[in-house]
């Protein structure tokens, strides 16, 4: 039940973003959703359901390369969606002013689509052509080609909406909308991993574990330009503990060597239940 709640309430944020900040702004868009405002715009054809007629024969033919949970989810969101953007079209755009139309948009759409993808499917459009076109260009990179499809069709609504600014702004609510999934997706799942090159193994376990609450693995290291023994430890901590993990390790071993990678995705005890606790 919890996958349903998050597809149909994630396709209603992206049909609220439209209809608030999106369409009365004419902000160039990508998918099908670009090609529904761009027919809206020329024709006066409601977006709502141009997007349901234009991913209908998409999901129909990609229905063998999909997994079913997948399709059907997807074709209830798209179904949802659809809908929704024709029920709220009596709602008035909240600002005038494109850039912030286009930010929170962005903000909005983002956390609508992440919201889908956490439920186990898709709101449609590039992901479904994407999906159909790899089978034709087999060498080329599915995010490549969806791209390229974004790309042209937000080139064709600066041409439908007269104005190149609106594939500008375009550009900064699809970039906003990508940042917004990846923080849906990722949560509390982004850590920092840090490798720490030390001789002083025993005072850094027992900082890290009582003021950072962490642990560490340890592993036997040999320093090849001293040619000393040392310890490798491996720590994976928050974000906001970075700057305490640095300072104790000054105090416990200035002479230790440090290398922190960044956006690694954990999950496990101290941060995000595996698979978010299903």
């Amino acid at each position: 039940m919890r996958d349903w709640a998050f597809v149909i309430a994630g396709s209603l944020l992206i049909a609220l973003s439209l209809n608030l900040f999106v369409i009365g702004n004419s902000i160039a868009s990508g998918g099908f959703t670009g090609i529904a405002l761009i027919l809206n715009r020329l024709f006066g054809l409601p977006v709502g359901s141009t997007v349901l007629l234009l991913n209908a024969p998409a999901l129909l033919i990609s229905s063998k390369i999909l997994g079913r949970d997948f399709l059907v989810k997807t074709l209830v969101s798209v179904a949802v969606l659809s809908w929704a953007t024709d029920i709220f079209s009596f709602l008035p755009s909240v600002t005038k002013d494109s850039l912030l139309a286009c930010l929170y948009a962005g903000m909005l759409s983002g956390i609508g689509a992440g919201t889908v993808f956490l439920g186990g499917g898709s709101s449609g459009g590039s992901d479904v052509l994407g999906a159909l076109l790899i089978r034709v260009f087999k060498n080329a990179s599915r995010a490549r080609l969806i791209l390229v499809i974004d790309a042209a069709i937000v080139a064709l609504g600066a041409l439908a909406f007269k104005s190149i600014e609106s594939a500008l702004y375009a550009a900064v609510m699809s970039f906003t909308i990508s940042r917004m999934i990846d923080l849906i997706l990722s949560g509390e799942r982004t850590g920092l991993c840090a490798f720490i090159v030390t001789v002083s193994e025993r005072e850094m376990i027992e900082s890290i574990t009582g003021e950072l609450e962490k642990t560490a693995t340890v592993v036997d290291a040999h320093g090849a330009y001293q040619n000393k023994n040392a310890s490798l430890l491996v720590v994976v901590i928050k974000p906001n503990q970075r700057y305490s993990l640095l300072r104790l390790v000054h105090e416990k071993d200035p002479n230790a060597f440090v290398w922190i990678l960044s956006d690694c995705e954990v999950t496990g005890e101290g941060f995000a239940p595996l698979l978010g606790g299903r």
